[in-house]
Formats: structure tokens, sequence, C-alpha cells
């Protein structure tokens, strides 16, 4: 049974027969792999956020026992897997720019805006959340936690908007 170690050695021996022997290639290589597995990352943010967003605001009108709690790990994981979408997205943005037009390069840059704005938004309720759980009864924080998911999530989703038109074209979706 081969090891890891092996397996890895062959994959490696191949790119490098593929590509080339120059180890310039290979990285661009690799940094190109790890942008087109960009639309595998991009769907687990999405539904961690919109999850966390929904279970909060029913937290907050319904307050059913247990909610609450569930919306900090929601968002943890939000944030925790935007990472890799941002990682990728931002080699793939990489070599989709080259060659491309101006309205697809002001496309991307505006999709990657969004999307960081989100995460950032994400990251800074995340923040304001353990500090919430330390800190109970400060209304005005909690509202302020609620408003940056709120922001997080408008964000993710005009973000997203941008990035299906990049995928399916400048006519999805139009408003």
């Amino acid at each position: 049974m081969p090891t890891i170690a092996a397996v890895a050695a062959v994959a490696a021996s191949d790119v490098i027969e593929v590509v080339g022997a120059s180890a310039e290639p290979i990285q661009h290589s690799v940094l190109a792999l790890i942008g087109r597995l960009h639309p595998l990352t991009v769907h687990f943010p999405i539904a961690w956020l919109l999850l966390a967003l929904l279970v909060e605001l029913g937290a907050a009108g319904f307050r059913p026992p247990g909610w609450r709690r569930a919306t900090l790990p929601l968002l943890a994981l939000a944030v925790l897997s935007c990472l890799p979408s941002i990682a990728s997205g931002l080699f793939r943005a990489t070599s989709v720019a080259v060659g491309g037009d101006a309205a697809t390069l002001s496309l991307i840059v505006d999709h990657r805006n969004l999307m960081l704005g989100s995460a950032t938004c994400a990251t800074l309720a995340l923040a304001l959340g353990l500090w919430l759980r330390r800190h109970e009864g400060r209304r005005a924080a909690c509202w302020s936690f609620r408003a940056l998911l709120v922001l997080a999530a408008t964000l993710l989703i005009a973000g997203s908007h941008l990035g299906a038109k990049l995928v399916y074209g400048e006519r999805y979706l139009r408003f």
C-alpha cells in the first residue's frame, strides 16, 4: 500500500512533467489550481452566514430557548470558511484579470470589495458577539451585533450576485 509521501512524490513528478522543470510555472500552476477551487469554496460562507443571521433574528423575534447560543458557532464557521474562499478568489482573480476587458475587471474589483467588506463585518460581529457573551444585558451592543450581521449578509448577497454575473454573464438576474 503506497504511503502519502509516495503518492505526493508521484503527483509532484507528474506536475513537473506537465509544467516543466522551472519552479515558477509549478508555483503558478498550483496557485491557478487553488483559484479554480473558488466555486467549490464559496457556498460554505454564504450558507453559514445566512443561517447565523436567520437564527439570530429568530432568537430575537421568537425567543426560543437555546437559539441564541447557536448564533456564535454558526458565525464562527462562516468567518473560518471565508478564509479559503477569499484566498481562492484572489488567486482566481489574478488569472482571470490577465487579458480581461475593462468591464470584467471592474466587476471583479466590485465583487472583491463587497466580499471583503462582508467578511470584515462578519468578523467584527463575531468579536462583538464573543464580547457580549461575557457582558450580558448590553442592549445597544446587542443591536450593534445584529446590525453587523445584517450588513454582512447584505454585502454578501450583493457580492455573490456580482460573482454570479462573472460566471453566468451580465444579463444574470438583471435588476
